[in-house]
């Protein structure tokens, strides 16, 4: 539990010597509520006019949340006196939340199913070195568990913006992903919907709970959240467990965009482990490629795109192809790669 220490200074306007201690002696400074062990502490010694008291006390966190403490200071059979003091106190949960984002946006928009980006969203790989819709993706890494839009964008209003990251796991695991929002979301892990949550709302850790399954590997994660009023963000974690008590653990975290490592052996067949940046030619309308690829902390996948004879211009084609051990390629004409 998050422990706060909360010292208070009394200051008294100036009273006769009689006055003062007739206020004072024998009297208590009284919490409203219990956020410590005792809701009382007594005044020790006389209070002289134009002098100070300093309560100093320990206050144990309850749940996460926002709550007021209330003061006041009462000489018992007499009556309450002078001003209530309140504070307002955060309490920050202590699970492990994911707090480092590439992020994209503000873009003005009336609802979450915009799609802003202008790309497909459940198929997106995010880099920095993108623009998307007029937009770059940035770097954030947040000051605490509450991913905070607002204090990245501006406090904007009726906009979406997206947060991309991915997760990382040795072993398949089945977990639950416990997520808040301000105010509408919807997450995409592996290219897939996992949750969406549609209406307007004020944030609130772990607010929802999704089974989802992270693969063995690297995993994409796609956050997407949309404003409508005032305050903007998101917080999100996962767990072993559906009561959320019992934090994932082994998951490593990458946020940046990545360079894959290539080692090729054979091109059609020839096992001729060429050097990078080789030039490769074959009149076959098929070129298959083997070899290995990863990345120190990265995602263990390459990808590969052709060209045609005679032409700088990279073919539209299927688009960038995520390669395993061996890609095979077909074109209806003669390629390099």
């Amino acid at each position: 539990m998050l422990l706060t220490v909360l010292i208070f200074v009394v200051f008294f306007k100036q009273k006769t010597a009689y006055e003062m201690l007739r206020s004072l002696v024998g009297s208590e400074m009284c919490i409203r509520d219990r956020f410590t062990g005792s809701t009382r502490f007594t005044i020790s010694g006389d209070v002289r006019p134009g002098n100070t008291y300093t309560f100093t006390f320990t206050m144990t966190a309850p749940a996460p949340g926002t709550y007021t403490t209330d003061w006041q200071m009462v000489r018992d059979g007499v009556a309450w006196f002078g001003s209530t003091h309140s504070e307002t106190v955060t309490v920050i949960p202590s699970h492990n939340y994911q707090k480092g984002w590439l992020l994209i946006g503000p873009y003005t928009s009336t609802s979450i199913e915009t799609n802003s980006l202008g790309v497909d969203e459940a198929s997106l790989w995010a880099s920095s070195a993108v623009s998307l819709n007029g937009d770059s993706w940035q770097s954030h890494d947040s000051a605490g568990s509450y991913v905070d839009l607002d204090s990245v964008f501006g406090t904007p209003n009726g906009v979406t913006a997206y947060a991309w990251s991915y997760v990382y796991t040795a072993t398949t695991k089945n977990v639950y992903m416990f997520t808040g929002s301000d105010d509408q979301i919807r997450i995409w892990l592996n290219g897939v919907k996992v949750h969406e949550y549609l209406s307007p709302r004020g944030h609130a850790y772990d607010a929802n709970s999704t089974p989802v399954t992270l693969n063995a590997g690297w995993n994409r994660l796609l956050v997407k959240v949309h404003d409508e009023t005032s305050a903007f963000g998101f917080s999100l974690r996962f767990a072993d467990n559906a009561a959320g008590s019992t934090d994932t653990t082994g998951l490593t975290w990458r946020k940046d965009d990545w360079t894959p490592t290539l080692q090729l052996s054979t091109i059609n067949g020839a096992a001729n482990n060429p050097a990078p940046g080789a030039q490769i030619f074959a009149n076959n309308p098929s070129v298959a490629v083997t070899g290995t690829a990863g990345m120190s902390g990265g995602p263990a996948t390459w990808t590969v795109r052709t060209r045609s004879w005679g032409s700088n211009n990279i073919d539209p084609g299927p688009g960038w192809l995520p390669v395993g051990t061996c890609l095979l390629y077909t074109s209806p004409s003669p390629r390099d790669s």
